[in-house]
């Protein structure tokens, strides 16, 4: 009978040895996995503010009546913010009365780096029209 008890104990030793290390992967997996979310939020976030700080760069043409992009000084606020915000200006277009913001950044995972996952590249695009007034 004792040895029923002593086999009985084993078992759950080693049930116990398997489950924690799948349970810590599983932990890490949702820390990684909410901090990448939560960095790639935060591009979006800072895409949309540089092209509204390149938005704010506008005038009326003389000619035309419509919106046109002073673009050295919106290029520089939209640098200038991304650079601020720690994320890097990738890109920058204009299109009729909007412009449009591309950044870029990378991320380091907490947990899945100790099992050899570099960086993760992160990029967001934000817009924003134009407007004199």
């Amino acid at each position: 009978m004792g040895k029923l008890r002593e086999d009985k104990g084993q078992s759950y030793s080693v049930w116990t040895l398997g489950v924690i290390p799948v349970f810590i992967l599983i932990v890490g997996l949702v820390v990684d996995v909410g901090g990448a979310l939560g960095a790639r939020m935060r591009a979006f976030d800072v895409a949309e503010e540089a092209a509204r700080a390149a938005a704010q760069r506008v005038a009326l043409g003389a000619d035309t009546g419509k919106v046109e992009f002073n673009q050295p000084l919106a290029n520089k606020a939209a640098r200038d913010f991304a650079k601020s915000s720690g994320l890097e200006l990738a890109s920058i277009t204009y299109e009729g009365e909007y412009v449009r913001v591309k950044v870029r950044s990378t991320w380091t995972p907490v947990c899945l780096s100790l099992v050899g996952f570099g960086q993760i590249p992160i990029e967001a695009e934000g817009s924003a029209r134009g407007n004199v007034g």
